[in-house]
């Protein structure tokens, strides 16, 4: 048997305690390598062959930690966001858990698939719990369960004197009732199915009712599992934004806009005040506020959430009329006076331009 020695050395590789166990039982004597070196096969036991088989095992048992070298490729593996692909060597790899559970990605569906039938399983045990619950359900599910218990005899081969009669099982063309025993036949098959007409109804009406109840469950969860991937999402989605409104340093302000046009005071505009961060994170997320109108060319907004420092754009349900975008830094009274000028027309009558400036 191999010594404690090897024992060590194969602990000091990461070999799982099972395989460890497994090496132990195995007959014969092993020289302990020297260094990090693989033991050599002794006498004819076959130890050293044993053992690298073993240790090829270890190496390729799932779950196990990710390698050093792996790098991460999103959106190629079929599953949740921390299942990823690993570009370097070919497997599925956990995000979460910094462990590899799949060889490739074939591997990956056909373990998820294994698992969906499972889950399958679990759920179709609540489903008959829950029809026994309904009245009269416990009568549908005694009959689905006295025909699985009839299974020693059911499906059994046909008698050599069956007759069959066409026309009278309701069911499928190949059941057919046999006139010398009363019993329902799968000529497909050539296998009795059913001890009578009687009792192939009532094996096909439970099945039918458990059918529906599967279907109906399954519906639910799917739709359960929808509505928390949603729920998900949006928690994800609030989370990120409340990072980037942090990494921007998003401030309430008041913004007072004053709109002087050519004419006078511009009254009569429907406003909109969008802001966003001019670099880093939040560059590419707006703030946009609706500014309400007080007459006399002043639009005003109370405790709009902008950026500290950034770039803010006004924008209007008039195609004719465009504001200049202003850069801007959020003053420390909170309160930022803008005003708009309009410019004289130039090329294009029909288009009115007003120049943006904080009004100090």
């Amino acid at each position: 048997m191999p010594d404690e020695r090897m024992q060590q050395w194969l602990a000091g590789l990461g070999v799982p305690p099972a395989i460890l166990a497994m090496v132990k039982n195995i007959p014969g004597d092993s020289s302990t390598p020297a260094g990090n070196a693989a033991p050599a096969a002794s006498g004819t036991d076959g130890v050293g062959a044993i053992t690298a088989g073993l240790l090829r095992q270890a190496a390729t048992a799932l779950p196990r930690p990710m390698q050093p070298d792996c790098k991460i490729l999103r959106n190629k593996v079929p599953g949740p966001r921390n299942i990823v692909l690993c570009a370097t060597h070919g497997h599925v790899v956990d995000t979460d858990t910094q462990m590899i559970v799949a060889k490739d990605v074939a591997d990956y569906k056909a373990r998820a698939k294994t698992a969906a039938v499972d889950t399958a399983k679990t759920i179709g045990k609540a489903t008959i719990a829950g029809v026994e619950a309904i009245p009269g359900g416990k009568t549908v599910i005694d009959g689905v369960k006295g025909a699985l218990a009839d299974a020693a005899q059911l499906p059994r081969p046909m008698q050599p004197d069956c007759k069959l009669v066409h026309g009278k099982v309701p069911g499928p063309k190949n059941h057919l009732l046999c006139a010398a025993h009363g019993h329902v036949v799968d000529i497909k098959t050539n296998m009795i199915i059913a001890n009578d007409v009687a009792s192939y109804k009532e094996t096909a009406a439970a099945a039918k009712a458990v059918q529906g109840v599967v279907k109906k469950a399954l519906t639910a969860v799917e739709n359960a599992a929808a509505d928390a991937k949603k729920r998900a999402d949006a928690e994800a989605a609030a989370q990120k934004e409340a990072e980037i409104d942090k990494a921007v340093g998003v401030v309430p302000v008041e913004i007072s806009l004053l709109v002087n046009g050519v004419d006078g005071p511009a009254d009569g505009l429907k406003l909109l005040a969008s802001a966003s961060a001019d670099h880093g994170v939040g560059e590419g997320r707006g703030y946009v506020n609706a500014l309400r109108e007080n007459g006399k060319g002043f639009y005003a907004g109370k405790g709009v959430p902008i950026p500290s420092t950034g770039i803010l754009y006004i924008g209007t349900d008039k195609e004719t009329i465009r504001f200049d975008i202003l850069r801007y830094t959020a003053p420390a009274n909170g309160v930022l006076r803008l005003k708009a000028t309009e410019k004289p027309a130039t090329g294009n009558a029909k288009l009115r331009h007003f120049e943006l400036t904080i009004d100090a």
